[in-house]
């Protein structure tokens, strides 16, 4: 698509200026510098289990030019449901909010969720969207079901969409819990994740 073209040209302009060494943010910007070089080594962070994404052949010896952090182990998602129902004890309905293209991990997320949710009485719901409108009618409908909440698993697209999120969970007073830190600084319930600026750091050293 669109997106992966782009993420393809970037990749290939980065490898054609011969550095040393790329630190390269997401999957799909790993992806795709994987496919334009096998010689130029790739510190890779923010990467949802490399291993089943295919980045790492496995965490103790990841092989080849690759290496890097991983942000979440999927069996954390399970605390973002814990959170949620801590801070909003009505909750009966969880919905993970997420785009299938940009985040295609997170089944591994909702396994995870699903685990935990029969323990504290929520029904997990998946809410795929692709595009602001999307967006906006399924948190519309969310709304409209008493005691449900929303999880936000990490995600570049819901990430760069969330101040349309932020204004929706307000206007429907939907409890939402969120992947990274900067979600709440815009104005969002709670998170519950890494440090993104230290990772980035780590990696650069």
């Amino acid at each position: 698509d669109g997106d992966g073209d782009r993420f393809r040209a970037h990749a290939a302009e980065l490898v054609r200026l011969g550095e040393d060494a790329i630190v390269a943010v997401s999957l799909f910007v790993n992806k795709a510098l994987q496919h334009e070089t096998h010689t130029i080594p790739i510190i890779f962070t923010q990467v949802s289990d490399p291993v089943a994404q295919g980045i790492v052949k496995n965490m103790a010896r990841p092989g080849g030019i690759v290496t890097g952090f991983s942000n979440y182990d999927p069996a954390i998602s399970g605390k973002w449901l814990e959170l949620l129902k801590q801070a909003a004890p009505s909750v009966r309905r969880a919905a993970i909010v997420f785009n299938p293209k940009t985040a295609p991990y997170t089944t591994l997320y909702v396994r995870a969720i699903e685990a935990v949710a029969p323990s504290i009485a929520v029904r997990v719901i998946t809410s795929p969207v692709h595009d602001e409108a999307e967006i906006e009618a399924v948190l519309t409908k969310h709304s409209r079901e008493p005691g449900t909440g929303l999880i936000l698993p990490p995600d570049v697209f819901t990430s760069f969409h969330r101040k349309l999120i932020m204004e929706l969970t307000s206007r429907f007073a939907l409890p939402a819990t969120y992947p990274f830190r900067y979600y709440v600084v815009d104005g969002g319930l709670m998170s519950y994740g890494i440090d993104q600026v230290e990772q980035i750091r780590g990696a650069a050293g």
